[in-house]
């Protein structure tokens, strides 16, 4: 397994840390080449500015500081940048890594069309790679094309007259750039070991942080595992349900099939559409959910996490864990009750209740439910319950927090549990009728009377085995 480097994000743009966390946990190295980083060596954490004033960090942590962040003015002093251009700037000491900016660079219209020219060259060229095989937890081989994140796509547009969306277009720049040719470089310095002054209340404290710290890394590797599964069990439905169409279209052709039959594929048509009827509430759910977020709770950390939910996850939590134990479909809500409906949702509907649920308003708790943030693909667990400072400031809540995500962890051991038995059950049954559905492709539009009775077995066996698979497509934890 490969050694993963925890790095801090200093920064108090959301856009900077979601951005950044795409480039690095991007498959992005292709035939033995390292782009960026190395894959799946990093471990991203992100701190608003005002944590790090009132925690720091160890004298040996990494961490890339994004922006004017006053409390390192006098730090930075030192530092020797190695790139800037258009306002922006970076570089390095041992252990702390600056990217800054300054907008009035390009407040000249001339200066902000050459800078934008460049700018969507990098992002072009970023989308335009591709990683030819990449393999599932399944095992599955899949062709997969790189993207550009949401995040960065979206700002790819001539935007001189917006000074917000200029902004970020710079915070993104200095980012890709530091990403793709001096993040390596930053991460695999070697520095001297520093010695830690603490006294023996900031001992109690770093030691509770350990271990908090411990805990929540053994939940998002089990959850990593658990959503891996998900994607590929959702996957292999999505693909089992065009078999089941392929089949039907074939037992159709056949002239003077058996009455049974039919009635066979009326039941298939009915378990499938169980499956499809979660794809489709689950976009619903997921439109009105961030219908929501714009409203009552939009400026906090939960209207965040819901608009970064994409159509992906949400269609494998639904299908995986189903949707009928949401309760009233958040459609139905507005305001308030809406958003609290979709953080239970995202958080496993009735299931997270046993963690906590939203009880007592502690939404953020709901969001490290058994499906956790990780879902959401905002800021990992460990930034908005570790790092949120006045909640997290007194021991006691960070007892309470370790014991609350263990709980959580075990929920999430089980689900995977499950997931990996459905997974397994789905990918055989699907390999298995699709070799009978290939060695019974010679009798599409023949005459069912006319067939040989090997054949006649052959199609009673596919239709009896595709009723399985389709009831299997269906099931949910």
């Amino acid at each position: 397994m490969k050694e993963r480097k925890t790095l801090y994000l200093v920064t108090d743009f959301e856009e900077d840390y979601n951005c950044f966390k795409e480039l690095v946990e991007a498959e992005d190295d292709v035939e033995g080449e390292i782009v960026g980083t190395e894959d799946g060596t990093i471990r991203l954490f992100n701190l608003a500015e005002s944590v790090y004033k009132e925690n720091g960090l160890k004298p040996n942590d990494k961490a890339v500081f994004i922006g004017k962040i006053k409390s390192v003015k006098e730090e930075k002093k030192s530092v020797q940048y190695i790139f800037e251009k258009y306002g922006v700037k970076y570089g390095f000491t041992d252990n702390r890594a600056y990217i800054d900016i300054d907008e009035s660079v390009v407040a000249n219209k001339s200066v902000y069309d050459e800078f934008f020219k460049e700018f969507k060259e990098l992002c072009d060229s970023r989308g335009n790679k591709t990683k030819k095989i990449r393999r599932s937890t399944a095992g599955k081989v899949f062709l997969t094309v790189f993207v550009l994140p949401v995040g960065i796509a979206k700002m790819i547009s001539n935007s001189f007259s917006d000074k917000k969306s200029v902004r970020k277009q710079l915070h993104i720049y200095g980012i890709m750039l530091f990403y793709l040719n001096h993040l390596q470089e930053f991460m695999d310095r070697e520095t001297e070991m520093l010695p830690e002054e603490t006294t023996n209340n900031d001992k109690k404290k770093n030691k509770l942080d350990v271990i908090l710290q411990d805990t929540i890394n053994n939940y998002n590797n089990i959850y990593s595992n658990m959503k891996g599964n998900g994607e590929a069990l959702h996957m292999d439905r999505v693909r089992s349900c065009d078999l089941i169409d392929n089949i039907k279209n074939l037992i159709n052709s056949i002239a003077n099939h058996p009455k049974e039959f039919d009635t066979s594929i009326a039941e298939i048509e009915i378990s499938a559409s169980a499956f499809t009827q979660e794809c489709k509430f689950a976009q619903q759910e997921l439109k009105a959910a961030r219908e929501s977020a714009a409203g009552a709770l939009a400026g906090g950390t939960s209207g965040a996490a819901i608009a970064a939910v994409t159509p992906a996850a949400a269609m494998w939590i639904a299908t995986t864990f189903g949707t009928s134990s949401t309760g009233t479909a958040i459609s139905t809500l507005s305001g308030a009750a809406a958003t609290k409906a979709a953080l239970a949702w995202l958080g496993g509907g009735s299931i997270a209740a046993g963690g906590g649920g939203v009880a007592a308003g502690e939404s953020l708790l709901a969001m490290a439910g058994p499906i956790g943030i990780g879902v959401a693909a905002v800021t990992i667990l460990t930034t908005v319950v570790l790092f949120e400072t006045k909640k997290m400031s007194i021991n006691k809540k960070r007892k309470e927090m370790i014991q609350y995500i263990q709980q959580n962890t075990e929920i999430i051991k089980e689900s995977f549990l499950k997931i990996t038995t459905l997974l397994e059950e789905n990918e055989k049954m699907y390999a298995e009728i699709s070799n009978l559905y290939t060695n019974s492709l010679s009798s599409y539009g023949k005459d069912y009377t006319m067939l040989d009775d090997a054949m006649k077995l052959r199609l009673g066996s596919l239709v009896n085995d595709t009723k399985a698979l389709a009831a299997c497509i269906g099931k949910t934890l």
